[in-house]
């Protein structure tokens, strides 16, 4: 069971800065699943077969999923996504404009990121992504045409490997009271 202060990260709309600011590019995403780079329509695992293309796809957040975190505040801690703060999150960084805000390790600010695919995963339109059948429904997933050269040669030498959010999100402490929650919790652990 977990030993660690679990938060729920929360989205709230408001005008504090609350959420998604950037979409980082990096080498160990912390929901461990690391990019398909995709040649024409074929996905391939951790290779890019048609170097012209460049593009990436990967989840960028699961719902549910714990994430270890540690800060100066809290110390160490796991935090998670509901499946409705995940679409929060995602409409709320579309419709704010910031869908063009891409950096590299949480750091270096970078251009020649195209988004070109924004889904969430739901039992009505798509359950399921090629490569990706594990995943739970609300899993947020980011296609992205990547059309910087430097970039490009640090994805194909495997220096950047997945997606990391970079926000302001609202942490409520957690007590395991929501089964399905704990189960998923628990499951992602194991797993």
């Amino acid at each position: 069971m977990l030993e660690l202060p679990l938060y729920r990260a929360a989205f709230f709309k408001s005008e504090d800065g609350t959420g998604l600011e950037f979409m980082s590019m990096v080498s160990t995403p912390a929901i461990q699943k690391t990019y398909i780079k995709f040649s024409n329509v074929t996905p391939v695992k951790f290779q890019v077969q048609d170097e012209g293309k460049g593009i990436v796809f990967a989840p960028a957040l699961i719902p549910n999923m714990p994430i270890y975190r540690e800060t100066k505040e809290l110390g160490k801690f796991y935090m998670y996504f509901t499946e409705d703060d995940i679409e929060n999150i995602v409409l709320d960084w579309i419709s704010s404009g910031k869908i063009n805000s891409f950096n590299i390790e949480h750091d270096k600010q970078v251009s020649g990121i195209k988004p070109m695919t924004v889904l969430i995963t739901n039992p009505k339109t798509v359950n399921t992504v090629v490569g990706f059948e594990d995943m739970p429904m609300g899993t947020f997933f980011l296609g992205a045409k990547v059309e910087n050269p430097n970039v490009l040669k640090m994805i194909k030498e495997n220096l950047i490997n997945g997606w990391s959010i970079e926000g302001n999100f609202d942490l409520h402490p957690i007590q395991m009271v929501d089964i399905q929650v704990a189960e998923a919790i628990i499951d992602h652990l194991i797993n």
